[in-house]
């Protein structure tokens, strides 16, 4: 109780300038807990795709890697999907250097 009155003396001696500042912490607060709850879903989401992705990678299982990857819209399904793309595209780019190749001779 007394912490309880002190904190309204001070409020009170502070004058209306008081009040945005009061307002100012009460949407710092806000943001701050908005975005706790939110990392920590996403937290949750994450380790769920990656405790499902995980076997799937040790194993190289592209297609159904790319069937979760797909179902889920997670940062952790994201990043693995670019790198299924990447490294797909990877894989075409001999032969894609190889039409640029014989396309540049011809030009030239």
């Amino acid at each position: 109780m007394d912490m309880y009155v002190t904190f309204v003396g001070f409020f009170q001696e502070g004058g209306p300038f008081m009040y945005p500042i009061a307002i100012i912490l009460a949407i710092g607060i806000a943001i701050a807990l908005e975005r706790y709850f939110y990392l920590a879903s996403q937290m949750r989401v994450n380790r769920k795709d990656y405790n499902a992705l995980l076997p799937l990678l040790k194993q190289r299982r592209v297609k159904e890697i790319a069937e979760v990857t797909k179902k889920s819209s997670s940062a952790m399904a994201r990043i693995v999907a670019d790198g299924i793309n990447k490294q797909s595209v990877a894989n075409e780019m001999p032969v894609v250097a190889l039409i640029l190749n014989r396309r540049w001779k011809k030009v030239c």
